[in-house]
């Protein structure tokens, strides 16, 4: 094989092609893929850094809401308390009042039956009295027998 001036000159041209295209061609894309690069991993980055961030500010709020709920149950149960304590002393006051009237009730009750008790002495011979003669008008209405009549004189003497 014979090495002639054809193939130097097409070496020397590829060469000279070669640095020229290096330079305008080669560099600018490599320098382009870095950018690139570095805008994504840069990228990258602050999507982590977010994500970081918006993680604390997240935990952040669950703490609250946890805060939150504990002092609002606090809050219920004192509430239930409360409740509870003036449903007792409402209660209690409704009992002693029941009481009260109870107590009246049943002396107004005792004074009534004293006083009852006293009329029905008063009017006790008087009913008697009348019961009995209602009695003989009975008898004396359906006819007495010779044995019923030997009955009320036996019974009288």
């Amino acid at each position: 094989m014979e090495i002639n001036a054809t193939l130097i000159v097409q070496s020397i041209l590829f060469l000279l092609l070669l640095t020229w295209l290096s330079r305008f061609l080669f560099q600018p894309f490599l320098q382009l893929f870095d950018a690139r690069e570095k805008c994504i991993d840069g990228a990258r980055l602050e999507a982590a850094e977010l994500q970081q961030t918006a993680q604390k500010k997240l935990e952040l709020v669950e703490d609250r809401i946890r805060v939150a709920q504990k002092e609002a149950r606090q809050v219920l149960l004192d509430l239930k308390a409360e409740g509870l304590q003036y449903q007792r002393l409402i209660l209690d006051a409704a009992r002693h009042e029941a009481k009260l009237k109870s107590q009246v009730a049943e002396a107004e009750l005792a004074k009534e039956v004293v006083r009852v008790d006293e009329k029905l002495r008063q009017e006790v011979p008087a009913l008697s009295r009348l019961a009995l003669d209602r009695i003989l008008e009975a008898e004396y209405a359906t006819g007495l027998s010779g044995s019923n009549f030997e009955k009320m004189e036996s019974r009288s003497a």
